[in-house]
């Protein structure tokens, strides 16, 4: 493969995860007939496990994309090891093909059904819960990052915010810190190549062992584990 047509996949690439990102299916999908359009260059260039192989990479990112956009890292698991099962399954590069045009819809409308249901739930809170999940969204490096610490930063009554924000989200403060924290790891641990120790300290957790222990416990793996299982 010549840099020129490197280069132009990196950037249909780079431009379909910017679209999942979004749950943008019809732009996703455009930037693939664009790049089809070019006599499939993008797949002539490979052999049949060569094809396999990027297809399996190109999920990975697509799964990061979609825990970006802040989908459960469950619901983008579930997925991508049905593709995964499906790509190593495949013995054609027809086959390959079919599976590589159905992922990118698939983790599009994933994203999109989240991002509505995520609008419909913002639509339902109060100013001050919106203002304490903004709070949390930016501070989630902080370890003291708690309920006493945002109602004394953002003077509010804690009382009021125990009920308020169970109310409102289904969950109480600590579980949603825990959980944003927990989903942050997840992303990283696949979008980048930093030690756990420091992708645990990004997500507010300085106790390696205590990090992984809760880890384990949300997503049945270890954050190696679960690392090394999407082949980062």
């Amino acid at each position: 493969m010549d840099s020129n047509n490197g280069e132009e996949i990196r950037r249909f690439r780079e431009a379909i995860l910017h679209c999942v990102e979004k749950g943008d299916r019809e732009g996703a999908e455009a930037c693939l007939s664009k790049l089809e359009e070019n006599g499939d260059a993008y797949l002539e260039h490979y052999d049949i496990d060569s094809l396999r192989a990027f297809i399996i990479t190109f999920n990975t990112m697509l799964l990061v994309a979609s825990q970006r956009a802040g989908v459960d890292g469950n619901s983008t698991d579930a997925l991508s090891t049905l593709f995964n099962d499906e790509t190593v399954a495949s013995t054609t590069v027809d086959e390959l093909r079919q599976c590589m045009k159905a992922i990118i819809p698939a983790y599009c409308d994933l994203v999109d059904a989240h991002l509505r249901e995520k609008q419909l739930k913002n639509d339902s809170h109060s100013p001050v819960i919106r203002r304490v999940l903004k709070y949390i969204d930016k501070n989630l490096d902080d370890e003291e990052l708690k309920r006493e610490t945002i109602c004394d930063e953002l003077n509010i009554n804690s009382d009021y915010l125990t009920h308020a924000f169970q109310k409102q989200t289904g969950m109480t403060v600590t579980e949603y810190i825990q959980a944003e924290r927990l989903k942050y790891a997840a992303e990283l641990l696949l979008s980048s190549d930093k030690n756990i120790g420091d992708i645990g300290s990004d997500c507010g957790y300085y106790d390696q062992n205590y990090f992984s222990r809760l880890f384990k416990k949300y997503y049945g793996k270890t954050p190696r584990e679960y690392r090394n299982s999407r082949g980062v």
